[in-house]
């Protein structure tokens, strides 16, 4: 027989083949490798989200395009200064102008003007009647008015108005009253909007303001400071009379007031509920009587009054008309077809006293539709007048930056008026006021593009979201683009009703298609604020299997020894 090596006993158990050994081991490394790797990829799975180890399934950015343009208007002469029939008519820069056509048929009255001028306003005939020079000064002195009370956004409304992109709350309102089709792209659909429209008028001029209550539910009238009797159906009208004894759906009423002192007032519903919470309120301004004075008595929208009263101080008015909205409130026509169901959730279900505002306007539309049509622009070496009319239900603090406003206070601008400097001005619910300022001589002094707006932080917000609310600007005429829209900035992505909805981020660079998706109960009213050092971050969760990290990681462990426990007994067998 061969000899053994001499260390060897006969009976010994085989030594393992050196390779084998070493095979054993690199398998069992490989598979622990593997368990650890499976470890990482298990904790990157549950940082990036469950559904992140399959491929298209990663969370998608939402689009930050607009859905809608910033400014789409196909009437783009009506912003130039012109002169129609004999009316000087200013220019005004900005996206949505005034008709030319209503400011001449509102300045020379619906009953004189050529009835070209007035069909193409969408005004009725007897929408705005004046006459009788009682003065002898070249202007007429009775001004007759007629409105109807009306409701856009309402169920299966014809009329669909949105104050803020994708934002379409059910509003009531006073509108001039219109011939022909009232139904979006008319000339009398664009008449019927938020606010209710400022009424002019010269001092010691008779108006008679009609009330047609083509409505669902009774209406009265109430002039809150006007220094002057009011007069319907031949009898003084006070408040409890229109408690008792309000314009009811389908009847019509005249109200006759002669005001004598200039300053900034307010017509409203005074009927039981919430009318004028509604939106049924608006802006009556008294300008100083002047001879030739011909007054622009309606100025639909708000804004710019393009035809300026005689004899004024400033070079340009604007008229910016301050509502908020409670959602609760302004859903309630939505959701009902039944005016009966109406009446009752308005007077009786909702509490007023519960009330809490949503939606901040200013000429019926929030930021960045106030952009479209309330951008005060200006002039070097040049004064402006603001006509305000808070109607909301809280105080209005209101600031320009970049500007110094003085108030002429609550409405009145005579021997009384009291005059402030503040800043913010601060104006009472349903208060008004008249605020002034003056631009720098040289344009280089100018302020550039600067907000104008309520600094509250809801208000400052549409329904939560930044930037909304009532908020617009005041802008040099050289930092507007053609369109009225400021050049400085570009504002597209809040054209979106996508974005109002909370569906886009307010920064793009910390959106999760750069950054994981942040977790899905992450609200701000469910963080807290601490000054203790923030916790240590939680391990990973398991990957795709569900199963704890550490098992996983056991389990590599395991199956590696089993190996090396395997490939052992194997060699012993193959030597």
């Amino acid at each position: 027989m061969a000899d053994r090596p001499a260390h060897t006993r006969p009976d010994a158990a085989p030594t393992p083949s050196l390779a084998v050994v070493r095979t054993a081991v690199v398998v069992a490394l490989l598979v622990t490798s593997a368990a650890v790797a499976g470890v990482g990829v298990a904790g990157v799975g549950a940082a990036a989200g469950s559904t992140a180890s399959t491929p298209g399934s990663a969370p998608v950015a939402q689009s930050a395009q607009p859905d809608e343009s910033v400014c789409e208007f196909d009437r783009p002469s009506w912003r130039a200064p012109q002169l129609v029939a004999g009316v000087r008519v200013d220019a005004e820069r900005a996206c949505r102008p005034d008709d030319p056509n209503v400011v001449v048929a509102s300045v020379l009255g619906t009953n004189e003007a050529p009835a070209a001028v007035v069909e193409r306003s969408g005004l009725a005939r007897d929408a705005v009647v004046k006459d009788e020079d009682r003065d002898g000064d070249g202007d007429p002195d009775v001004v007759e008015v007629t409105v109807e009370a009306l409701s856009v956004n309402g169920h299966n409304a014809a009329l669909s108005q949105a104050v803020a992109p994708g934002v379409t709350p059910a509003m009531w309102l006073f509108a001039p009253k219109t011939q022909g089709i009232v139904v979006p792209g008319t000339a009398a659909g664009d008449l019927v909007r938020a606010p209710s429209p400022p009424i002019r008028v010269e001092a010691g001029d008779t108006l008679r303001l009609t009330v047609e209550n083509t409505h669902y539910l009774p209406q009265s009238l109430a002039f809150p400071g006007v220094d002057a009797a009011v007069v319907a159906n031949g009898s003084r009208v006070d408040d409890l009379h229109a408690l008792d004894d309000p314009v009811e759906p389908g009847e019509a009423r005249t109200y006759e007031l002669t005001p004598e002192e200039p300053g900034t007032y307010a017509y409203r519903s005074s009927a039981a509920g919430p009318g004028a919470a509604m939106g049924l309120a608006g802006m009556l301004v008294v300008v100083p009587n002047a001879s030739e004075n011909r007054v622009q008595t309606l100025n639909v929208g708000g804004g710019k009054v393009r035809h300026p009263s005689e004899g004024l101080s400033h070079d340009a008015v604007y008229d910016l008309h301050y509502q908020a909205i409670d959602e609760t409130l302004h859903d309630i026509p939505q959701r009902y077809d039944d005016v009966r169901a109406i009446a009752t959730a308005v007077t009786r279900t909702y509490d007023a006293t519960d009330a809490s505002p949503d939606y901040f306007l200013a000429n019926g539309r929030a930021f960045p539709y106030t952009l479209r049509e309330s951008v005060v622009a200006t002039e070097p070496n040049a004064s402006y007048a603001l006509r305000v009319f808070n109607a909301g239900d809280d105080t209005l603090p209101l600031h320009a930056h970049g500007h110094d406003l003085t108030a002429a206070s609550v409405g009145g601008e005579g021997a009384a008026a009291t005059v402030r400097a503040s800043d913010p001005v601060a104006l009472s619910p349903s208060e008004r006021a008249t605020l002034t300022f003056r631009t720098p001589a040289s344009p280089s002094g100018d302020a550039g593009v600067q907000f104008l707006h309520d600094p509250r932080t809801a208000a400052v917000t549409t329904d939560g979201i930044a930037p909304g609310g009532s908020a617009t600007v005041v802008a040099p005429r050289n930092a507007l683009r053609d369109n009225g829209i400021p050049a400085t900035a570009n504002v597209s992505r809040y054209f979106d009703a996508a974005y109002y909805a909370g569906d886009v981020p307010t920064w793009r660079h910390l959106d999760d298609s750069r950054l994981a998706a942040p977790p899905a109960d992450l609200h701000p009213n469910r963080t807290t604020t601490t000054t203790d050092s923030p916790p240590p971050a939680p391990a990973p969760s398991g990957g795709a299997t569900g199963l704890p990290d550490a098992v996983l990681l056991l389990t590599g462990l395991v199956a590696g020894g089993v190996l090396v426990a395997a490939g052992v007994a194997i060699g012993r067998w193959t030597t």
